[in-house]
């Protein structure tokens, strides 16, 4: 065997590992990116609205210069005293969003589309509607003490 021969095996072998790598890597964010994600937009979204949001279907990303998040069975808890424990549901919520906004901020949507929602709009008593949202206190922190 020559040493051009040999030279061409051994650059094969290495760019072969490169993309098997690049594959692996491509397989791990398409199944996880999903989940982590699902989890980070429930607890986010309901910290915000003070209330529970819940994706209890399928949700997919897909990565692009206009990353577009699907979730199906999208629930939205109602106020303790609505008529209902679920203030709106919809069938599938597909978000269009810009790329460049998730790392600078702040974050910009392209495109919202809402398929097939029932939302229900109740005043209490005293007139306060549903449609209020206050955020969830947020958690304690421990302080820092100088030691």
């Amino acid at each position: 065997m020559t040493q051009r021969r040999r030279g061409l095996r051994i650059a094969l072998a290495i760019a072969a590992a490169v993309l098997a790598a690049l594959a692996a890597i491509a397989i791990g964010v398409r199944t996880q990116l999903p989940s982590w994600l699902r989890g980070t937009v429930e607890r986010s979204a309901s910290q915000a609205l003070g209330r529970e949001l819940t994706i209890a279907g399928p949700f997919d990303l897909t990565l692009s210069l206009t990353p577009r998040v699907v979730a199906r069975d999208v629930r939205l808890a109602n106020v303790a005293s609505g008529s209902e424990p679920t203030m709106l549901r919809a069938e599938r919520v597909t978000v269009v969003l810009d790329l460049v906004s998730l790392w600078s901020g702040p974050l910009r949507v392209r495109g919202l589309e809402i398929e097939n929602a029932r939302l229900i709009l109740e005043a209490d008593g005293e007139g306060r509607g549903n449609w209020l949202f206050a955020r969830a206190p947020e958690p304690d922190r421990p302080s820092a003490s100088p030691g």
